[in-house]
């Protein structure tokens, strides 16, 4: 199965995280996205599928692609306002 890197914004973190993990610590900047509770990620779109299938406070289980190697992680859907910066 090929993959496409979908870009991961990269909040803010404490001082003591790994420099290239999330805030949560449970996704590295590089890691890609392959699939989303069970269903292949092949595209951005398919992302946006997956999640119209969800809402705020659920979590999702993410197959992941770190390092060349298979990883997971789960997260917790929030909710982002259209239009909003993040700093």
């Amino acid at each position: 199965m090929s993959a496409n890197p979908l870009p991961l914004p990269r909040p803010p973190r404490p001082p003591s995280a790994h420099p290239l993990a999330d805030i949560f610590g449970d996704l590295v900047l590089g890691d890609v996205i392959v699939g989303m509770d069970g269903k292949p990620v092949r595209h951005a779109a398919d992302v946006y599928d997956i999640l119209d299938e969800h809402r705020v406070g659920d979590r999702v289980r993410l197959e992941l692609l770190r390092d060349g190697k298979a990883a997971g992680a789960s997260v917790t859907l929030g909710e982002r306002t259209l239009g909003a910066v993040e700093e």
